[in-house]
């Protein structure tokens, strides 16, 4: 028992030593906190360890203040202990001060009022965890201040055992900390509101740190740069974007040392082949301390406003293109040359639609052998991406041209040509898509190097290409057929203008050529009517009557050439191939004109080349025709020297053999001009040759034509005051076996003698209105034998050929004429209508027609209407009479 009483009061005496050693050390430490300024950040659980590990209390709460609590209160950190439950026991004078509650209040009560309200509930049940499971304790929390608001403290509690290791409770501490929270609170506030504006700003916006990761960026930023699903804040600029050129990569380390940079437009090829135009702004942000912190980037996507913009220049351009006439070509290399220059690694095209085929407008970028290989190339549902789209009329999107099915036919092409991707929009006039009124012009074409789809700003800038392109192709198809309407017009003003000139002068000429012989005739006709007054010498008569003959025969002259010319330029001028004798032809030309040459004193030569043959296959009439007009010219217009007509055998064209006749003058000649025009209808060197001259200006036209239809040509060389020589050329062909070459018909005007045919013993009938004719003609007749009765039309004829005047009479039986010569223009009933009923009622002697019409066509409807022969008015005597014994001949020989 004793034993038990020393040992506790042993236990007591050391008690009080030990307790002064750790009073000692707290004094100490007392001193030092109370020297030494305390940092704001240092953590409260240092003060209240060191503070609390020197007091020792007793189990239960003191009564007093005193001893070990004075050291408590003079630690100037406020603190405060738990029991083992964990319930506030005490709290220091700092404590109390810092709160301003009394230092003899209850220490629970002070410490549960002293926290704010939101965090009073949370601060005690840690607590009261912390002591059940004598864990540590630290936490921030607002804490009532004598200034009159509450103030953030950081709180720190840790268990306490006795040197027994019995737990006592927790002793904790804490410290000011409401500067430094509400800094961070502002700071918070200031980066939410910077974070709200960088979110909303209207350019893309992003911020870097020194090392070029992202700290923060704006939505616009994401979606210019296709970035919405991505996660990038952290992340290195240049892992996010690895095509960045270098140039700007060496923009940023200057802006990083101080730098500020920007431009108004600079070209982004993405890795992706997309082409994007950025208007930027770089610029260094700057820590507290002044510091360099970072970059500030400031972008904005400018694609399609700087597309808009080239577009509404290129449109410009192209219009004033137009407006100035410039070539198609040029026009549409202005497009393709647009487009490029807004993407850089594009090439493009326009290839026009014609035929079915797809032809190059303006490709001027593309290699040289890739247009030269499509051009022509048939459209179809699968031809490469612009035949495809020329045939459905739809744009074709060719991501990837080396496994698109629809460039099987080009792939080759496309993969020499290192061609990936080609979007191919059509180029429709008259609407967006072909239909009614809208038809595909062309296409225009995008090609890239890379396998890429098309951005909805690329779609817009070939669709733009593409309607201003059909724009293009159908003003300029308009200006060109336009400036080509108005050179026809032109020309055809000209034309007109010169006919109508050329006809006037004709038409002058004809006149002169018509009045001139027709005053001849009318005044010798006259001096013959007044013969019984004025008796003439049987030399005058002759010459009267010669003077007569001579000027009808140019009448007829004149009209047969009219009349010529008029068969030629239809169509209707029929040509013969029987064998002929070229030679003699020649021969014949010129004995027939000799007399006029030598009459003007010119010699008249002919040189037939040994090879000219003497037969083969041509139309003697039209050759002799052609050669009497070619003679007659150089006669005509030759006053002195001679004329030589040289024939000649070369080769044609084709190689066969040709006829050469040379009519070579020594006369007037011509210029230039005029050996170009001589050939042309009713023209002639000048209007001074007329009436020098004389002549109607068709012959060489009707020559020349002859020449044509005869399967040759007719060309003329000439110098004014030296002479002309007109070559003619035709075919030579030779003669088949077998077929003989016909008697030459003689060249002169037939011999007038008095062995003529006899109409002895003929009944005929002269159906003629025209009283002058009646009369020539009955002479004419008469003289050669025949009994005339003349019916003053065809009403009249019919009635001398029937029973009765009655349309529907018979005929009279026997037959009363042997002959009827009909005049197809008469009044009441012509000789067509007469013709045509004497034959339905059983007419069977011949008829003969005689008129003035002498077209093309004319003796064909003669013949039609039932007449067995045709006399072309006025009527040669002896081709009158000859003609009425052919006709009853072969009715005799036919039995009628």
């Amino acid at each position: 028992m004793h034993e038990s009483k020393r040992t506790t009061t042993r236990r007591q005496n050391r008690h009080p030593v030990a307790r002064a050693w750790w009073i000692a050390a707290a004094i100490g430490v007392a001193v030092l906190l109370a020297a030494v300024p305390l940092p704001r950040f240092v953590s409260a659980a240092a003060f209240a360890g060191l503070a609390l590990a020197a007091v020792a209390w007793p189990r239960s709460r003191p009564t007093t203040r005193g001893g070990a609590m004075d050291l408590v209160d003079a630690t100037p950190v406020p603190t405060w202990g738990t029991g083992p439950d964990g319930r506030v026991q005490f709290c220091n004078r700092a404590f109390h001060e810092c709160t301003g509650g009394a230092a003899d209040g209850a220490a629970e009560e002070s410490f549960a009022a002293a926290l704010h309200p939101e965090e009073r509930d949370s601060v005690l049940a840690q607590l009261v965890r912390c002591a059940a499971t004598r864990s540590e304790w630290t936490g921030e929390f607002r804490m009532w201040h004598r200034e009159g608001r509450h103030r953030w403290m950081s709180g720190t509690a840790r268990p306490h055992v006795d040197p027994t290791g019995a737990f006592l409770g927790l002793v904790g501490g804490c410290v000011d900390i409401d500067e430094r929270r509400r800094a961070a609170a502002a700071e918070a506030e200031a980066h939410a509101r910077l974070q709200v504006f960088v979110d909303h700003a209207a350019a893309a916006v992003a911020m870097f740190d020194k090392d070029m990761r992202y700290l923060a960026c704006s939505r616009r930023w994401l979606s210019d740069y296709g970035l919405e699903n991505e996660t990038i804040l952290g992340r290195n600029h240049y892992d996010v974007f690895p095509e960045i050129p270098d140039r700007w990569k060496e923009i940023h380390r200057r802006c990083l040392q101080g730098a500020v940079e920007m431009s108004s437009a600079d070209r982004f090829e993405r890795a992706d082949g997309r082409c994007q135009w950025l208007r930027w702004d770089v610029r260094p942000w700057r820590a507290v301390d002044g510091s360099i912190g970072g970059l500030m980037m400031f972008t904005d996507d400018i694609t399609a406003a700087l597309e808009a913009a080239r577009l509404r220049e290129t449109t410009a351009t192209v219009m004033e293109a137009i407006a100035a006439d410039r070539a198609l070509p040029e026009v549409l290399a202005m497009l393709t040359a647009a487009a490029e220059q807004t993407y850089g690694d594009l090439r493009a095209s326009v290839l026009l639609l014609r035929d079915g085929k797809l032809w190059l407008g303006a490709g001027p970028s593309l290699p040289p052998d890739y247009n030269a290989a499509i051009e022509g190339i048939a459209i179809g549902p699968a031809v490469g991406s612009c035949g495809t789209a020329a045939f459905t009329g739809r744009r074709v999107i060719v991501a990837d041209t080396w496994v698109d099915a629809k460039w099987d036919v080009c792939r080759d092409l496309a993969r020499r040509h290192d061609l990936r991707a080609c979007w191919s929009q059509p180029i429709v006039a008259g609407g967006s898509q072909p239909g009614a009124g809208a038809r595909v012009l062309g296409t225009f074409a995008m090609y890239f190097r890379t396998p890429r789809e098309p951005t909805p700003p690329q779609i817009r800038l070939v669709e733009d290409l593409a309607h201003l392109a059909a724009v293009a192709i159908e003003r300029c198809r308009a200006s060109e057929a336009l400036h080509a309407t108005m050179r026809d017009l032109v020309a055809a003003r000209r034309q007109a203008e010169a006919a109508s000139l050329a006809k006037s002068e004709f038409l002058a000429n004809m006149s002169h050529e018509i009045r001139t012989p027709m005053s001849a005739i009318l005044g010798f006709a006259d001096i013959l009517a007044d013969e019984p007054l004025a008796p003439l010498l049987p030399r005058q008569r002759q010459e009267a009557l010669a003077a007569i003959r001579r000027n009808g025969d140019h009448l007829i002259a004149v009209i047969n050439d009219v009349l010529d010319i008029s068969k030629i330029e239809a169509g209707k001028m029929s040509v013969e191939r029987i064998a002929t004798d070229a030679r003699q032809v020649v021969d014949d030309v010129v004995s027939q004109l000799r007399e006029r040459a030598e009459a003007k004193g010119l010699a008249v030569q002919v040189v037939h080349a040994d090879d000219v043959p003497r037969s083969f296959l041509a139309d003697p009439l039209r050759l002799r025709q052609i050669l009497v007009n070619l003679l007659g010219n150089a006669i005509k217009f030759t006053d002195s020297g001679s004329v030589t007509v040289a024939t000649a055998l070369a080769p044609g064209p084709d190689g066969a053999p040709w006829l050469r006749v040379n009519v070579i003058d020594t006369g007037i000649g011509m210029s230039p001009a005029q050996c170009v025009s001589v050939f042309d209808a009713f023209t002639q060197a000048d209007t001074s040759t007329t009436r020098r001259f004389g002549g109607t200006g068709l012959g060489l036209r009707i020559s020349k034509r002859l020449a044509e239809v005869l399967g040759g040509d007719i060309a003329v060389e000439s110098e004014l005051g030296r002479g002309s020589v007109f070559t003619l050329r035709v075919p030579a062909p030779p003669v088949p076996d077998g077929e003989a070459l016909p008697a030459a018909a003689p060249a002169a005007v037939p011999a007038r003698d008095d062995a003529r045919p006899s109409l002895a013993g003929a009944r005929i009938l002269l159906a003629e209105d025209g009283r002058d004719n009646q009369r020539l003609l009955t002479l004419l007749l008469r003289r050669a034998g025949a009994d005339v009765t003349i019916a003053e039309n065809g009403r009249a004829a019919l009635a001398a050929m029937c029973e009765g005047s009655d349309p529907t009479a018979a005929l009279r039986s026997p037959q009363p004429f042997d002959l009827v010569l009909m005049d197809m223009q008469m009044p009441e009933l012509d000789g067509y209508a007469a013709a045509t009923m004497l034959r339905e009622k059983g007419f069977s002697a011949p008829v003969i027609a005689i008129t003035a019409h002498a077209l093309a066509g004319d003796r064909e409807r003669c013949i039609a209407a039932g007449c067995d022969d045709y006399l072309r008015k006025p009527v040669d005597r002896v081709a009158l009479v000859e003609a009425c014994v052919r006709a009853m001949d072969r009715g005799r020989q036919s039995g009628s």
